[in-house]
């Protein structure tokens, strides 16, 4: 299942929002948390996932980080990229740390991956 916002926020320049904005705190932008993994249908029979993928802005990325957490199996991995930069890492690596353990797997054009598991 994909969770999108509301229209008048895809409208928006995320990337600009997220980067100057407070993930922590983005009512004022019109995003709302994601239903816990736990509370919704599973997608998929069988889950959670040995792998959960996730490439979207910083301020989204990191508030999704308990439900990425809830829908990796035991032992998975998480891979997490759509952010630049030493302060977007910063913000990735604060939301994620307490879950999985990171490692950076690659860089190109300034764009990062980092594993967790």
């Amino acid at each position: 299942a994909v969770h999108l916002p509301g229209a008048e926020v895809l409208d928006r320049d995320l990337d600009f929002y997220t980067r100057f904005g407070n993930w922590r705190s983005l009512d004022d932008l019109g995003w709302t948390p994601l239903p816990s993994a736990a509370a919704a249908e599973p997608a998929v029979d069988g889950g959670p996932f040995p792998v959960v993928l996730c490439n979207i802005v910083v301020g989204p990325l990191c508030r999704v980080a308990p439900t990425l957490h809830e829908l990796c199996g035991p032992g998975g991995f998480v891979v997490l990229a759509g952010f630049r930069g030493d302060y977007m890492r910063t913000q990735v690596e604060e939301a994620y740390g307490a879950l999985f353990e990171l490692v950076e797997r690659g860089r190109e054009a300034g764009w990062q991956l980092l594993v967790g598991r």
